[in-house]
């Protein structure tokens, strides 16, 4: 059984595992990234969007309380 997204973010957090972190990414680029392109209606600035929504997940990983996360 695969872990769920918080173990993932927890084993991230925890141990700093970039496989854990790249599990958690691959999971959620795709959604990310459309969105980010609706709203910004440009595919440069959606990119950057993505690039900081996941450098904000890295560095903020210890401090999100587990609502924040949604069980997958």
């Amino acid at each position: 059984m695969e872990p769920n997204d918080w173990e993932l973010l927890n084993d991230y957090a925890g141990h700093r595992s970039e496989t854990a972190f790249a599990q958690l990414a691959s999971r959620h680029l795709a959604l990310v990234y459309s969105t980010a392109l609706r709203l910004t209606g440009e595919s440069h600035s959606a990119e950057d969007v993505v690039q900081t929504v996941f450098l904000d997940l890295a560095r903020y990983a210890r401090s999100l309380p587990r609502a924040t996360v949604r069980f997958s």
